[in-house]
């Protein structure tokens, strides 16, 4: 009897604080991690992780909590944001669990970009929603700006892209000595051949191929 009740009061506490409020956990505050063991809900065993999933489902309604799958994934997308691109080999949070947590902003084409950046972020800052969803949108508007010089280079008066440019809309492999290479590929490209992080990718790769193959050695 005394086990069933220490159920119900933890959930008493989900229930309370998911008013659909922010800000506002109910008066026995936020489950504890010990709740959320009595719950079932597993991977809960940070303090960090424990801060963000109390703050996340303070600001759910009672319907998105109301079951202990429901509370498992909000507790696995927590998870995978505090984190999943710290592991070796880093797992970085997709699109669909940033969503579920409420974070707003991150698109398919900005979602790996502010992976990483919360993978960069002390673990300090991401212990609520809102400090969250403000590395999200700065990673964000970085992956918008650097996309935006890529596409414009080619455009009369435009300053060509940088090394950080490409590492900041999360195209990979562009260092200074293939730089120029790149660039010019990318200035030859049609404008919407190249508003995609994954479409300029594909260029880069293309000329870095290019380029590993004329090494002045024939048949090699």
């Amino acid at each position: 009897r005394v086990e069933v009740q220490a159920v119900v009061a933890a959930y008493a506490k989900v229930l309370a604080a998911a008013d659909g409020t922010a800000g506002n956990a109910g008066a026995e505050g936020t489950p504890t991690a010990q709740d959320y063991l009595r719950l079932g809900v597993t991977g809960v065993d940070t303090p960090e992780k424990l801060a963000l999933l109390g703050d996340v489902i303070d600001g759910k309604a009672r319907a998105d909590v109301d079951t202990v799958a429901e509370l498992q994934a909000l507790a696995d997308a927590v998870a995978a944001v505090v984190t999943g691109a710290r592991a070796p080999p880093p797992s970085l949070p997709p699109l669909a669990q940033l969503s579920l947590l409420g974070v707003t902003g991150v698109t398919a084409d900005t979602v790996a970009a502010v992976g990483l950046a919360l993978g960069r972020a002390p673990l300090a800052d991401l212990e609520t929603l809102a400090e969250i969803q403000a590395v999200a949108t700065q990673a964000a508007q970085k992956v918008t700006a650097a996309l935006n010089t890529i596409r414009e280079h080619g455009t009369p008066g435009k300053e060509p892209p940088t090394v950080q440019h490409y590492e900041d809309a999360g195209v990979s492999g562009v260092t200074p000595e293939h730089l120029g290479a790149v660039n010019s590929a990318v200035a030859a490209m049609d404008p919407v051949s190249k508003d995609e992080p994954g479409e300029v990718q594909a260029a880069g790769n293309a000329y870095r191929a290019v380029l590993a193959a004329a090494d002045g050695i024939a048949g090699n």
